[in-house]
């Protein structure tokens, strides 16, 4: 069962919300707005470049390893190159 068609119908702002309420507010749940970022980079169409750039921002601030860090920005500038 793919999960792509609940997140066609899931605003990328409403994620970005959710992302930073998981991560800042109290009880912070930064391993879940990660999951959540990182699925809504695979699978959400809306923004997706923005997205996956999110993403490796939330990695970053996370302090995961760079080369997860690359892999994330990376995949924003294959989706919208500059």
């Amino acid at each position: 069962m793919s999960c792509q068609p609940e997140w066609k119908q899931r605003p990328y702002y409403d994620i970005y919300d959710e992302a930073v309420n998981l991560r800042y507010k109290t009880p912070r749940r930064p391993k879940e707005a990660l999951a959540l970022m990182r699925d809504a980079c695979r699978y959400n169409v809306e923004k997706q470049d923005l997205t996956c750039y999110n993403y490796g921002v939330l990695l970053e601030l996370e302090g995961k390893p760079p080369g997860e860090i690359a892999a994330a920005f990376r995949q924003a500038t294959e989706l919208r190159p500059r």
